[in-house]
């Protein structure tokens, strides 16, 4: 396993996945390891603290069975909370710690998807020496459903606390859209990755296929990346632009200015914990989409724990801990905190920081023993701290559906300036803010398949703002609109990486033209090369999407849309395809004028088009085919449960 092999590095790290244990919760020393650390026998506790458990070990409703007074169930919870951050101690020592110590000692680093029943979401991070988290796809709408699972912002904020620089990435799993994903899905959910938190990423969809395997081949839990894949010869692309965005990320600091903690005591009092990234419960219901919220509306966060606020120091208003501050701290729902924790919120408070408590306050103490004692202790010390700042400890109603405009009133309320003014906060458009060198940098990604255009003000930074090109590396002096105000256009699934630095001297960003002006094309011959061979040539009056015609709705291959050019073209200068479901490339007289793998499909013309014949391929993807072969078992089994998806260039495609 560990070979001497000269000049050779050894491994960079052993890798172990999330804990799917479905609930592991005993070793043959608890009784009196609880009883050590927590100072009473748990044993006449366990039939009442325990769930039934299913799937995952996930509780199973109605699964209670005695029906206890109030007084009873209050203690039964309280001894619940004890059992569970037991477990979770042990398996930190016992296991986390180990594993890593293990690694190390061998060479090489631990790298591990810390996260389950059996952890803490956010501190069992802070054991790993590369923690990692997940993506998934779920399908073509990114804001009803992110990519990034609920455990992402718990994982990357840990890095962010212990000084990591690596917050790698389990990415493009996916059961729900296999063989109908876009490289415009692979972009978007790339980019949520990133504004999660995420810098170095796994991808999952290489599945390991014998070459004598039918048609696609072996498929298991994640895209489909491999050379049978129609858009394999583009993915290329996607990868040079993450790569560069990943190692960016990586060699600069992400930047947060507020801390968010979660009622996790609360919950596991109540609930008992819950098996991430894929919780059965989210308590409170929005607790995951907060994070949102802020950088929606120009600030940033990290998530925090009753521990990291224990030994956080105050210094000049802000809460610090190693290398990270935040001037505000917003406490969601937590009704239950250690004493040790509402004495740190007082100092914090005291020395000039921010409190917001979301939907309720901090007023008794978690776990069983001495409990009166420490229940007094917390209410007393938070209701000394309302009294004595009332200007910076705020309470505040929870968000309904829009947490966005619900964060927006809370900057407002509580007086929190963000860092990008935003004049009217999109919930399709998200940022992140790094800094290096001086530097100031913000990777900005509209996740939607519309066009987002914001302007926004930097009011703090100083420097010259410019549009570094993560597609071809190019870098553009950004147009300002006054001050430090930009506008930013975004069309769909478009990001923007906008640096501020201190030299000024360089090309200016190139504008694109709008939309709406123009002259649309029509009437095209249309030839459709099926990977099964067939080759069909018609023409057509109207762009149409394939999948809505009965006739063409199973296509899967190459679409090539042809056109002569007539007439005065002089004025014109690009050529926009509009609305396009694949990958399009584009030929004038048999000269490439490149390609588009997603966003908006605009090409730069030559002049003197008339007269020449404009050639359009637009490759599609394997869905709707495999959806219509039954006897494919691979092909058919992930797709005929799956809608079809559009296909081919809808348009209106518009000389501009």
């Amino acid at each position: 396993l560990f070979p001497e092999l000269t000049g050779m590095k050894s491994f960079r790290a052993m890798f172990c996945d999330s804990l799917e244990l479905e609930g592991a919760n005993w070793c043959p020393d608890f009784i009196e390891e609880f009883r050590r650390r927590r100072g009473y026998n748990i044993t006449p506790y366990l039939p009442f603290i325990l769930f039934k458990v299913g799937g995952m070990g996930h509780a199973v409703k109605g699964g209670e069975t005695t029906r206890l007074s109030d007084d009873a169930k209050e203690e039964v919870s309280r001894a619940r909370y004890d059992f569970v951050i037991t477990c979770m101690e042990i398996v930190r020592e016992r296991f986390l710690v180990t594993y890593t110590q293990w690694c190390n000692q061998h060479g090489f680093k631990s790298r591990m998807q810390p996260y389950g029943n059996e952890f803490h979401p956010l501190e069992a991070s802070l054991n790993i020496d590369i923690p990692e988290c997940e993506t998934w796809i779920w399908g073509s709408d990114f804001i009803k459903r992110a990519a990034y699972t609920n455990v992402n912002k718990f994982v990357a904020s840990a890095a962010h606390l212990s000084g990591k620089k690596i917050i790698s990435c389990e990415e493009l799993t996916n059961t729900s859209i296999v063989f109908n994903t876009t490289l415009e899905h692979v972009k978007i959910t790339g980019d949520q990755s990133n504004l999660s938190g995420v810098n170095h990423s796994i991808l999952h969809g290489f599945s390991y296929s014998p070459p004598a395997a039918p048609f696609p081949g072996w498929v298991r839990y994640g895209t489909f990346i491999n050379e049978r894949n129609l858009w394999w010869p583009f993915f290329k692309q996607w990868t040079a632009y993450k790569t560069r965005v990943s190692t960016l990320l990586q060699e600069t600091e992400a930047f947060a200015d507020i801390a968010v903690m979660h009622p996790l005591a609360d919950m596991w009092t109540i609930h008992g914990p819950q098996r991430d990234p894929f919780p059965s419960l989210q308590y409170p219901p929005y607790q995951y989409s907060v994070w949102e919220g802020i950088h929606k509306n120009g600030n940033s966060c990290d998530y925090t724990s009753e521990s990291i606020i224990i030994k956080s120091v105050v210094e000049n208003g802000y809460l610090k801990c190693n290398n990270r501050k935040y001037h505000t701290l917003i406490l969601l729902e937590v009704e239950t905190m250690l004493p040790e924790t509402a004495k740190a919120l007082a100092r914090f408070v005291g020395k000039g920081g921010k409190l917001v408590f979301v939907g309720k306050e901090p007023y008794k103490s978690p776990g069983l023993k001495n409990h009166q004692k420490s229940d007094k202790q917390v209410a007393q010390t938070i209701s000394a701290m309302k009294k004595a700042n009332p200007s910076r400890v705020f309470t505040v109603e929870p968000p309904t559906n829009d947490v966005v405009a619900w964060f927006a009133n809370i900057q407002r309320q509580c007086d929190i300036k963000p860092y990008m003014r935003i004049d009217r906060p999109d919930v399709r458009v998200s940022q992140i803010r790094h800094r290096a060198d001086g530097k100031d940098i913000f990777f900005i990604a509209n996740s939607s398949q519309e066009r987002v255009t914001l302007h926004a003000s930097f009011p703090e930074l100083k420097g010259t703002p410019w549009l570094w090109n993560a597609e071809t590396g190019e870098r553009f002096h950004y147009p300002i609109v006054s001050g430090n105000t930009l506008t930013i256009d975004l069309p769909p699934a478009a990001s923007q990486l906008i640096v501020f630095d201190t030299q000024d001297v360089g090309a200016d960003m190139p504008v694109l033209p709008a939309e709406t002006v123009g002259t649309e094309l029509k009437g095209w011959s249309l030839k459709m090369e099926h990977i099964n061979g067939t080759v069909r040539q018609r023409d057509i009056a109207t762009l149409f999407d394939l999948s809505d015609d009965e006739t063409t709705r199973s296509f899967a291959g190459a679409l090539y849309y042809e056109k002569k050019l007539i007439g005065d073209t002089s004025t014109y200068h690009w050529l926009d395809l509009g609305k396009v479901h694949g990958v399009s490339e584009v030929t004038l007289d048999g000269e490439s004028l490149g390609c588009h793998w997603y966003g908006r499909h605009l090409y730069r013309l030559q002049d003197n088009l008339s007269g020449k014949t404009l050639r359009i391929k637009i490759t599609t993807t394997l869905g709707n085919y495999f959806k219509s072969t039954p006897e494919n078992k691979v092909g058919y089994g992930w797709t005929n449960r799956q809608s079809r998806t559009p296909a081919g260039m809808l348009g209106p495609v518009k000389l501009l």
